[in-house]
């Protein structure tokens, strides 16, 4: 009988967990080294129109055809990059961005004790966001 090989073991584990973090693949996969695991995670993205989505620094997701929604609690500026980056189109990307409006601030209102985005930042993430939704070209 065949032994399984490392990207078929991967496959199961992964559909199984749905989530997981690099650590638990090193971990449940000791016996083999750590860039074949990682080698072999990436080669997996392409399983059957099913994606491996990095969800943080060293966690993963799998989704299938039937995600409707991926929600992400994030900062995007710090973010954008690995969302857009992640192999999938969106028919939708929602972010509650940073800005600066006179709403926020005037007379006794000082609302936003974080750091804004200026016009200039706005222009870049809308360029990288639109690389990101479904078209009939990247499909």
């Amino acid at each position: 009988m065949k032994k399984a090989s490392l990207a078929m073991k991967l496959q199961s584990y992964i559909t199984e967990k749905r989530e997981f973090t690099l650590k638990e693949l090193y971990q449940e996969f000791g016996e083999y080294k750590e860039h074949s695991v990682r080698a072999r995670l990436y080669e997996t993205d392409e399983y059957q129109e099913k994606r491996i989505i990095k969800t943080e620094n060293g966690s993963y997701a799998l989704c299938g055809v039937e995600l409707e929604a991926l929600i992400e609690k994030v900062d995007t500026r710090e973010h954008l990059y690995t969302l857009t980056n992640a192999k999938v189109t969106y028919d939708l990307l929602l972010n509650d961005l940073p800005y600066s409006t006179n709403a926020n601030r005037g007379g006794n209102r000082d609302l936003t004790d974080y750091p804004l985005i200026t016009p200039e930042d706005f222009s870049s993430m809308i360029t990288q966001i639109e690389n990101s939704f479904y078209t009939k070209q990247n499909y």
